[in-house]
């Protein structure tokens, strides 16, 4: 990550610690294994909640047939433009994740085929975490995935815990948990598969 990068970071931190939830952005191997165990087919559409400063957006986007594949879904205006920069070929929508449906409408999806998320919800108010899953499992097709980390650290914080708990009612079964240790700060990584139970 250049000096720019990491800069454009702190001060989103400094700004919005609960919505940038990270100090440090994530380390290769947290990427890796956010993203190595999903296989895209050409016809996936694949969202980003939350890219920040694009350490997730590069490994999704080597894996994808056509970068049209990808829309990326950021709340703050300057991660939006840095990203947009970094990555030309792809789509970036600046705004809220519960407005996921009109982002994708607007690009010209019909649906998700697999999301990833680095969306704090760990420090996420409870509303908002219900307003972006209810949202995301409209959005969603059956047997859609839904990968996103928590940190070691805020595992059993009560946030984190009430949004794997409103992920398994509503979305559907944690199909997919693994532990990395090599990232500052330790995290766990989830997935969900997507049932035909609805909100």
């Amino acid at each position: 990550m250049s000096l720019q990068s990491y800069t454009l970071f702190l001060r989103a931190f400094a700004t919005s610690p609960k919505t940038v939830g990270a100090l440090f952005p994530s380390a290769p191997s947290l990427s890796h294994s956010m993203t190595g165990h999903l296989d895209f087919l050409p016809t996936d559409t694949v969202v980003e909640l939350g890219p920040g400063t694009g350490s997730f957006t590069r490994y999704i986007l080597a894996k994808l047939a056509t970068p049209s594949q990808y829309l990326g879904v950021e709340l703050n205006a300057d991660f939006t433009k840095s990203l947009q920069k970094q990555f030309p070929y792809a789509s970036f929508s600046c705004g809220r994740a519960e407005e996921i449906q009109s982002f994708l409408s607007f690009h010209g999806h019909n649906s998700i085929n697999h999301l990833i998320s680095g969306l704090p919800f760990a420090s996420l108010a409870a509303e908002d975490t219900t307003k972006i899953i209810e949202s995301v499992t409209r959005a969603c097709t059956n047997g859609a995935t839904f990968t996103t980390f928590q940190y070691l650290h805020a595992f059993k914080f009560k946030n984190a815990k009430q949004f794997r708990a409103r992920m398994k009612e509503t979305f559907g079964p944690c199909v997919r948990v693994r532990v990395v240790l090599f990232n500052l700060f330790p995290a766990v990584v989830l997935t969900w598969r997507k049932t035909e139970k609805l909100v």
